[in-house]
């Protein structure tokens, strides 16, 4: 047996003509190369301020004048020029004795604003605005009720009882003055005169007038104070001012009874006077206000108390 190596292929053997080629071997890929850190550079050390063993450094003295001595006056401020231009001015020391470069801001331009604030909506906790005072819609408070007819009619009734009781018993006593000072005579044909003495006529007259005064001060006195009558404060009905809803006072309250004057117009002051009741009782239901002409001759309103 030979020990000669095979013939390589193509020579001493047939090659099969269907046979694929050989594939070359794959040479391996290298891995790549991790990249180099960078270098920092060394700090170099920071060298002490004032060097070992080197003197003091001497106190730096003061630039201004020496303590004691008078301050220089400011210079007067001139008037800015037309237009809100506005000039630098220095700055002014903040400690006696010190002064330094003067201190100059920005100019402002433009036309300097006058003139009241201008406030937005203020937030929580912000500005807050004075309220503003209380409105009254027709001269009442919002929570006021007009008082109705029938309660000023019952009203006017009670008071109307009330002066009757008081004021029957005067006349009867002035009535009873007047009889008693009358004195009789029968002339020489046998006729009877009786003659009213002049005593009882001015008692009685006298009694008319206080009953007269008295009613007035009945109606203007309680009004004027309290708003009500008796018979008001029964039916609870307040008369009060259009302008602010308080208690009329006095003036008012005698203009109330200014109307009922009418009464002593002569011939026909009974004719007026009856015309007077009809228009406020009409008024009563018809006006919007409810107001009868003693109301709108005092500017004034009666509402539920």
């Amino acid at each position: 047996m030979s020990d000669a190596p095979p013939p390589a292929p193509g020579f001493g053997e047939p090659q099969d003509p269907n046979a694929a080629p050989p594939i070359p071997p794959v040479p391996p890929i290298p891995p790549p190369a991790a990249p180099a850190p960078p270098s920092v550079p060394a700090v170099p050390p920071i060298p002490p301020s004032v060097p070992p063993g080197a003197p003091p450094v001497p106190a730096v003295p003061p630039t201004g004048p020496p303590a004691g001595a008078p301050q220089a006056p400011y210079p007067p401020a001139s008037p800015p020029p037309p237009g809100g231009y506005s000039q630098p001015s220095p700055a002014a020391p903040t400690t006696p004795g010190q002064w330094g470069s003067p201190q100059y801001g920005t100019p402002q331009y433009g036309t300097p604003q006058y003139g009241t604030p201008q406030y937005g909506t203020p937030g929580a906790g912000g500005y807050q605005p004075p309220a503003a005072p209380y409105q009254y819609g027709r001269g009442l408070p919002t929570s006021a009720n007009l008082a109705s007819g029938g309660r000023r009619i019952g009203g006017w009734l009670i008071d109307f009882v009330i002066l009757l009781i008081i004021a029957v018993p005067v006349y009867i006593v002035g009535i009873a003055a007047i009889g008693t000072s009358a004195t009789t005579t029968t002339d020489s044909f046998g006729n009877t005169t009786t003659t009213a003495g002049a005593g009882g006529l001015g008692l009685f007259f006298a009694l008319v007038i206080g009953v007269a005064v008295l009613q007035v001060l009945y109606h203007v006195g309680f009004v004027a104070v309290k708003g009500q009558t008796p018979g008001a404060m029964i039916v609870k009905v307040r008369v009060v001012r259009a302008s602010d809803g308080q208690i009329p006072g006095w003036g008012p309250a005698f203009m109330r009874w200014v109307p009922n004057l009418v009464n002593f117009v002569p011939c026909v002051g009974g004719l007026l006077y009856l015309g007077l009741w009809i228009w406020a009782l009409i008024s009563l239901f018809t006006d919007t206000n409810r107001q009868t002409p003693f109301d709108k001759a005092a500017k004034t309103y009666v509402i539920d108390a």
